[in-house]
């Protein structure tokens, strides 16, 4: 298992980028509808026109230029802070290989690798957590992580960002067999949050049973047929409807057919999510059961 570390401080994740295009673009409409013209009377004036006395939709519009500057701002900041020769100073850790005999530990500033034997090395790993708000209430969330090696008295250390940290810590955690000891900890991101506290909680526990049990179970029980509900309804209640579409409309409108195919995926794929995780959950429950009888 090789790892390109990713640090949280500098990592600029592929939403973000998209975001960005995304108020390019957006800028551009503005653009354009103001013949060229850019200034803060001729935007004002749009944006009243457009609100049409709406007075949220009023601020709103005032407040996005802002936004957009203030996210753009730090975007722009970190790409300075990760290619600036100031933020190369430090040799970090670049990369982490998990070879046959032991972890090796790239650098970069030209520093020589680090070789550290499975027997002679204690592994690490400290996640972080912390709370979400949703539209349907709260969802626990993990963040970056800590990945520390220990040899004798020295200690190597990394921060790390996975765009996918249900994937990739259960392949991490895959690796302690190999070492003297491991521990893991799941901090919450804010230690005075009672609800990062509530969130940090239950990834504990999530790791906790796939180390246990080997099971990864990451939904909830609502969770699960709220998806299984979802991709039924999207199956039948929309992506059936529209298919008489397809036989009705001349092909000239092929980009409509298109978007008359994705409710059906959609649902297919919920469905499949689904069913996969109440697999998992019930094989779990089962493991459970069976390691209290023993």
């Amino acid at each position: 298992m090789r790892i390109k570390i990713k640090n949280p401080s500098t990592y600029i994740s592929l939403q973000e980028i998209l975001v960005v295009v995304m108020f390019m673009a957006l800028g551009s409409c503005f653009f354009f509808m103001l013949g060229g013209e850019v200034s803060w009377q001729s935007y004002n004036a749009l944006v009243a026109e457009m609100s049409k006395g709406d007075v949220v939709a009023l601020l709103v519009f005032k407040a996005l230029p802002f936004l957009v500057l203030f996210f753009v701002v730090g975007i722009l900041y970190r790409l300075v802070k990760r290619f600036s020769p100031s933020g190369k100073s430090t040799p970090s850790i670049r990369v982490v290989e998990f070879l046959p005999e032991g972890v090796k530990l790239e650098y970069n500033k030209g520093v020589l690798p680090v070789f550290l034997p499975y027997k002679e090395t204690h592994f690490f790993l400290t996640i972080t957590a912390f709370d979400m708000p949703t539209k349907n209430g709260h969802r626990p969330v993990v963040g970056s992580c800590k990945i520390s090696f220990t040899q004798e008295n020295k200690n190597f250390a990394c921060e790390h960002f996975s765009a996918r940290p249900l994937v990739f810590i259960p392949q991490l955690l895959d690796e302690r067999h190999r070492f003297a000891s491991f521990t893991f900890f799941v901090n919450p991101k804010s230690s005075y949050s009672p609800r990062d506290e509530e969130a940090a909680n239950k990834i504990r526990t999530l790791f906790q049973d796939y180390i246990d049990y080997g099971i990864l179970c990451p939904y909830n029980k609502e969770a699960r047929y709220v998806f299984l509900a979802t991709g039924i309804f999207c199956l039948l209640l929309i992506g059936f409807p529209l298919s008489f579409f397809w036989f009705k409309m001349p092909f000239a409108f092929w980009p409509v057919l298109l978007i008359t195919c994705v409710p059906p995926f959609i649902g297919v794929w919920m469905i499949f999510k689904a069913v996969k995780a109440i697999k998992q959950a019930k094989e779990l429950e089962r493991r459970k059961k069976a390691a209290q009888v023993k």
